[in-house]
């Protein structure tokens, strides 16, 4: 079996983004171009507290340490990608399973593949998902539909590190349910995610 794993952000034209970048450190960026007066600031922020949710398309350019969703997504530009720290400013979610690339019960932590899909209002049937070194899976959209099939960002308390698993890793609940302890669903299990396009 072939090695396998897996707010609201504006980027610069020619940067870079950290894993860790804060919501923070996002925002005061984001109002450094913007040239934004406090009192600006402090609305912006609670407009983004009260949406629930500070991840949103925009357009960039390629990084190992994003990840790119296009296809059959609601963006104007046709390319949404999150960071790490973008993933983390969402509801998080924590899967503790065995693996067969891991010893013993290991803590996985990421968001609801599921509720990345409807955040970009994806409308396909398969996600088409690409590791860093190009290797791609197929993955039925109706398994992030009935499992908690989360994107990883940590594991055991620490950042997934692009060129080791991360930056990201699809994971499924292997030990909540008998059927996804198989060869199907490990081979999904794609690790270095950088991609995925809707079909």
């Amino acid at each position: 079996m072939r090695r396998h794993g897996g707010g609201l952000f504006l980027a610069d034209e020619a940067g870079a983004a950290s894993e860790r970048d804060t919501e923070d450190g996002i925002l005061t960026r984001i109002l450094r171009r913007r040239k934004w007066r406090p009192i600006g600031r402090i609305s912006f922020i609670l407009l983004c507290l009260a949406a629930g949710n500070l991840l949103s398309p925009v357009m960039a350019g390629a990084s190992s340490e994003w990840l790119t969703i296009s296809g059959k997504v609601k963006s104007e530009q046709g390319l949404i990608y999150y960071t790490p720290g973008d993933m983390a400013a969402s509801p998080a979610t924590e899967i503790t399973t065995s693996s067969p690339w891991t010893t013993g019960k290991t803590v996985f932590r990421g968001v609801l593949l599921r509720d990345v899909l409807a955040n970009v209002a994806a409308s396909g049937k398969v996600l088409k998902v690409s590791a860093a070194d190009g290797y791609t899976v197929e993955i039925p959209v109706s398994d992030a539909e009935k499992y908690d099939v989360i994107i990883a960002y940590k594991m055991n308390g620490e950042w997934l590190k692009p060129g080791d698993y991360g930056p990201f890793w699809i994971i499924y609940p292997y030990n909540s349910q008998k059927e996804l302890a198989q060869e199907k669903y490990y081979a999904r299990s794609l690790w270095q995610v950088t991609k995925i396009v809707v079909d």
